[in-house]
Formats: structure tokens, sequence, C-alpha cells
């Protein structure tokens, strides 16, 4: 051991001794890291941020923007802005003459446009005819062979960013505006389920008043038989009571007047019951159908709108209808059979006038 630590002693005695043996050492140390530091170098990327960021390009908003759902918008200005935050390339920000001229002198490698419809192209997604957003690009090819791959490549990783705050922008406007209608929608959900339910309600009243007009026409059948009974008894009437001629011939003609109503009334009482049902069938399917059709956001909740209060208006006319000919048969009865019905008829009508009010504020929305 002692042996080995000597020979190595005497070799470095022996090497700073020759200037030739130190430099030949030196070059062996040195040459190894300077291979491995200019290979590192000439593997960075050329088109690094910072070696693109003083290349100078062009930015021409010429977008005029546009008016989404009463709300004006300019996706222009926000690509813009969007650019103002990246710097992988020197944007400069102005007109269209001018950078247009510094492209053409060389002081600008290229120049972006936006042209004057771009809001409204890309918002036309939202119309039948959709056109496509597009953002020109220009560049000098004749200053540098090498500018152009540098301001394609730069462009190329400014592109995703662009392109994604566009999307974002548009998005948020028009979605958004969708979202708002939803909402409102929505919120009519309680008020539309509340008129199902009404009329489901209504639907067994009329089926009462139904009962209740069959035996009133029962009655009306009796009472007609009695009035046939009467009548014949008028001229034994006429005969026994000289002194009241006058008086006999108004009761003839008032129970004259009776039969003629009841023949009348009695078969128009039932048709319209019969009419009532099936709008009233007709309105629960069409309530029953703008519930479904909010849920699942179709366009058309107007027309169904439409429809309904269309025909809540009918039962409405065929229940004031019901109600004058009700009142004209009680009329010819003391009693006044047709008092209870008359009430739940014009509380049907006080029912239908709140939901004619619930539907045309839906409609509004």
């Amino acid at each position: 051991m002692k042996n080995i630590f000597k020979i190595y002693k005497g070799d470095l005695k022996r090497i700073f001794v020759s200037y030739a043996a130190i430099i030949v050492v030196a070059a062996l140390c040195i040459l190894p890291s300077l291979y491995a530091w200019f290979n590192i170098k000439a593997s960075w990327d050329p088109y690094s941020e910072a070696a693109t960021s003083g290349i100078k390009i062009g930015v021409v908003n010429n977008d005029l923007g546009t008016v989404l759902n009463d709300k004006e918008i300019n996706i222009g200005d926000t690509v813009v802005d969007e650019l103002k935050d990246n710097r992988s390339l020197g944007w400069q920000f102005v007109s269209e003459e001018e950078a247009a001229k510094a492209v053409e002198e060389g002081t600008y490698y290229a120049m972006i446009t936006i042209p004057e419809s771009f809001s409204a192209d890309l918002t036309s997604i939202i119309d039948e005819d959709i056109k496509k957003g597009e953002i020109v690009y220009t560049v000098n090819e004749k200053v540098n062979a090498i500018a152009p791959k540098l301001t394609d490549k730069g462009a190329s990783g400014v592109k995703e960013k662009v392109s994604k705050a566009v999307v974002e922008t548009v998005s948020e406007a028009i979605f958004g505006v969708a979202n708002e209608v939803g909402i409102e929608l929505e919120n009519q959900i309680p008020k539309i389920s509340t008129i199902h339910n009404s009329l489901l309600e209504l639907q067994s009243k009329f089926d009462n008043i139904n009962n209740t007009t069959d035996l009133a026409y029962d009655g009306a059948i009796k009472l007609e038989d009695l009035i046939k009974e009467i009548q014949e008894e008028i001229p034994l009437i006429q005969s026994t009571i000289k002194n009241a001629q006058s008086l006999s011939i108004s009761v003839e003609e008032f129970l004259t007047d009776s039969k003629d109503a009841v023949n009348t009334l009695a078969p128009t009482l039932k048709e319209d019951i019969k009419i009532i049902n099936e709008i009233s069938n007709e309105v629960l399917k069409h309530t029953q159908a703008l519930i479904d059709a909010i849920n699942s956001g179709s366009d058309k909740v107007p027309e169904i709108v439409d429809n309904l209060i269309t025909k809540v208006n009918g039962i409405q006319e065929m229940t004031q209808s019901l109600i004058s000919m009700l009142e004209k048969l009680n009329k010819f009865n003391p009693a006044r059979p047709f008092d209870e019905v008359i009430s739940q008829l014009q509380s049907v009508s006080d029912s239908l006038n709140i939901v004619v009010e619930t539907l045309n504020t839906v409609k509004i929305m």
C-alpha cells in the first residue's frame, strides 16, 4: 500500500515538472465538458418564448361586433385582450394601414387581421345561415427565410389559446341567454302544475254538474208533463172564472212560454255539458304536453300555451252559457232548484279566469 502512494506521488511530481504534460491533462479534463455544453445549448428550442418574443407581429382588429339577445358583444376585442397577455411573439396593436406598411417594409414579420364580421359570423350558429369566423394571417416571406417559420411556430402556439378564448366567449354569450330562458321557464313549472291540478278539479266538478243537469233534465220533462196537464184544464178555468178572463189568458201565455223554454233549454244543457267535458279532456292533454315541453326545453312552448288559452276560453264561454240557461229555468220554479249548480258553475268560471291569467304570464316569459 505504501508503494502505491509512493508511485502516485512520483507521477504527480513528474506531471507538474513538464509543461506539455500539464497542457495535455488540462485538455483531457476540459474538452469533454465543452462538448457536453455545446450539445446541450444546441438542443435548446430556438422557437421558445425568449427567442421569439422580439419578433414583431401586427394585430389589426376591424371587428364591428354584433348584438346577441339585445346585448352588444365584440369577440374581436376579446381576442385582442388575449393576445396582450401572450408573450410568445411581439404583438403590435396598430391600424390596418400601419400594419400592412410595416410588413411590406420588413419592420413586422407578419400581421393578423380580425375582419369586420368576426363576431357576427361566430354568433351565426344560432341562425339558419351559419358562417365560419376567420382570422386573416399575412406574412412577407421575401424579407427573411427564417422569419416565416418562426412566426408560423409562434402563431400556431397562440392559436389554441385564442381559439379557446373565442369559444368560451361565444359559448358564454349564447348559452347564457339559453340558460336565462330555461330558468324562467323552469320557474313557471309550479304554476303549470297548479293549472294541471286545477283542471283536474274542474273536470271532477263538471262530472258532478253533469249528474245534476241530468236530474234537472228529468225534472224538466216532468215539468213539461205538468204543464200539459195544466193546459188541459185551462178551458175549465176559463169557463168557471168568467170575471178573470184576462188573467186566464195571461196564465195560458205564461205556461206556453214555460213549455217552449223547457223544450229548448233541456237538450241544450245536455249538449253543452258534453262539449265542456270534451274540451276539458283536451285541456288536460295540452297541460301535460306543456309541462313535458318545458322540461325538455322544446321550442313549442308558446304554441301549446296559445292552444291552452283558446281551449280554456272555450270552456269559460260554455260555462257562462250554462249559467244563463239555468237561471232561465229557475224562473219557472219558485223553489229555484238550480241555485247550487249555478253557484258551482260560477266557482268554475272564477277558477278559469285565474288559469287564463297564469297562462298569459307563462306566455310572456
